[in-house]
C-alpha cells in the first residue's frame, strides 16, 4: 500500500495495489475523479476498498463524485482499481 500526503490535490496513476491519500489538514469533502477507462473503488473509513464490497464507493470510468469524510484530523481516502493502470484525481472540495 502506498501512502501519499498532500495539501490540496493529487493527480496520479494507480495499479492493482491500494493507494492511501492523506490530507495534511482538515477536509470536509473530497472530490474524486476516475480519469481512467476502468472502475475505481473508494473508501474513507480507514479500510481498504474491495470491488463491490459493502461500504465501498464505486466510480465508473469518467465519473466524478464528492465524498464526505468523517470528522477527523488528517483525513484519508483509499483507492483501488482492478486495472493495471488507472488515472485518478483527488482534491479538496470547497
Amino acid at each position: 500500500m502506498a501512502l501519499i500526503q498532500v495539501q490540496r490535490s493529487v493527480h496520479g496513476t494507480l495499479g492493482v495495489d491500494v493507494v492511501t491519500i492523506q490530507f495534511l489538514e482538515y477536509v470536509a469533502n473530497f472530490r474524486v475523479k476516475n480519469r481512467g477507462t476502468s472502475n475505481l473503488y473508494v473508501r474513507v473509513d480507514n479500510i481498504d476498498p474491495i470491488a463491490e464490497g459493502d461500504g465501498t464507493i464505486h466510480l465508473a470510468p469518467g465519473e466524478t463524485r464528492v465524498v464526505q469524510v468523517p470528522d477527523t484530523l488528517n483525513p484519508e481516502i483509499r483507492l483501488v482499481s482492478p486495472a493495471l493502470s488507472l488515472a485518478y484525481s483527488v482534491e479538496k472540495d470547497q
